[in-house]
Parts: structure tokens; C-alpha cells; sequence
């Protein structure tokens, strides 16, 4: 149990040497990855080295545990690469939703689907980027962030025009974290050992990773 708790209470330091904020950030086959969205290069924390890229990317997760990637580009551009191991481009498309800047895409743990987040709405869509599922609809003054899907509910993070906020929806019960007016939250992290991190910003350019849901519970420790 010892062990258990220093791990919810982990904070993990994330940064990049040309010393910009991260953007971006992923566990990946036992490597903590880190883009900018300005550099055609993510860099792996663990080994301090930058590996090469087709095109920056603001934004990278782990395609389950295969070691491939999800990414999205550092621009405006709505499509959505997958990359593999050695972070080569080997697909992308662009989802039939036209519904304003895409913001994080992750693939649903119970399926083939994936969840795409926009400023106003949360879908699910197939690997060929048609609509399956409308999950959640933002409300009036929300804005969100990321929305990662869970077989049993969904993680959501988002702005309410005061303060970001980290909600998890299980079997239609809802708990929230408020964080702290100087603490933001960029998206969700995946670990390899079913832990669920997010990526957060405090102050420029000190950003970490922090567990958010471990053993299906929400976690608010070490985020002030």
C-alpha cells in the first residue's frame, strides 16, 4: 500500500531543451514523449534525445500498448496521423465532423472507435473519421479540452470561464476536480499500467505529468 500511495502522488517534470512549453506528451513503450508543436521532432524525456519527424505535432498519444501513436499536427490541420514506433507516418485522415479546431484524439478502450474532442462536443467516430456517437455537449461559458473514453464513462477536461476542471463520468455518477487557478490542464496520458495522467501546465514553461484516475478512482493530489 506504501508504494501504491507515492504513486497517486507522483509528480512527473516534463520539458523540452530549446527550454518552449510542452504541448504534447505520451507514455510510450517505457518513454516519456514530449512534443512543442513547432518542431518537426518529439523528444524522448527518458533519453534526452529529439527524434526526427515528418511535421511538428501539438499533440501525441499511444495507440494502445503496440508502441504506435496517434498525432495531431502543430498547425490548424484537422487530420489525424498515425505514426509508428520509429515515428514514421504510416496513415491519416480527416474526420467528417466540421465542428472547429480538433483538440485531442484517443482510441476507445472498449472498441475500435475513436474520441475526438472540440471546443463544444465530444464524439466518436470510426478509423475513417465517420461519426458514430455525439458523447457529450458542452454547456453554456464551458469550453473543452480533452475528453478521453472509458468502457464504463469518460474522462473530460475543461475550462468553465474561471478554472479548468477534471471530470470523470462513471455509471452515470460524476466526480470533479477544480484545480487551482494557476494549474492547466493540456489532456489526458495513458500509462502502460492503466493509470490515466494528466499532462499540466503550471506558470511558463514548467509543465508535468500527474495521475488523474487510478483504479477507477479520481485522483486530486499534487495538482496545487
Amino acid at each position: 500500500m506504501g508504494n501504491l500511495h507515492l504513486k497517486v502522488i507522483m509528480r512527473i517534470p516534463v520539458s523540452l531543451p530549446c527550454g518552449v512549453s510542452v504541448k504534447g506528451s505520451t507514455f510510450s513503450n517505457g518513454r516519456i514523449l514530449a512534443t512543442d508543436g513547432f518542431e518537426c521532432s518529439i523528444y524522448s524525456v527518458d533519453e534526452c534525445c529529439c527524434l526526427p519527424t515528418k511535421r511538428p505535432y501539438g499533440f501525441i498519444t499511444a495507440l494502445c500498448n503496440c508502441g504506435k501513436l496517434l498525432a495531431l499536427s502543430g498547425s490548424c490541420s484537422n487530420k489525424i496521423y498515425t505514426l509508428s514506433e520509429c515515428l514514421t507516418e504510416i496513415d491519416g485522415f480527416t474526420p467528417k465532423i466540421n465542428n472547429g479546431p480538433l483538440l485531442s484524439v484517443y482510441p476507445s478502450s472498449c472498441g475500435s472507435l475513436l474520441a475526438l474532442t472540440y471546443r463544444d462536443g465530444c464524439y466518436l467516430t470510426d478509423r475513417e473519421g465517420n461519426a458514430s456517437e455525439r458523447m457529450k455537449t458542452a454547456e453554456e461559458g464551458v469550453t473543452f479540452i480533452s475528453c478521453y473514453p472509458l468502457c464504463n464513462g469518460h474522462l473530460l477536461a475543461y475550462n468553465d470561464g474561471d478554472r479548468d476542471v477534471i471530470e470523470y463520468t462513471r455509471c452515470g455518477s460524476t466526480s470533479r476536480c477544480v484545480l487551482p487557478s494557476c494549474v492547466k490542464i493540456k489532456s489526458f496520458a495513458p500509462c502502460e499500467d492503466g493509470v490515466i495522467y494528466g499532462l499540466f501546465g503550471k506558470g511558463y514553461p514548467y509543465t508535468f505529468l500527474s495521475p488523474v484516475l487510478e483504479n477507477g478512482h479520481l485522483n486530486c493530489l499534487g495538482l496545487a
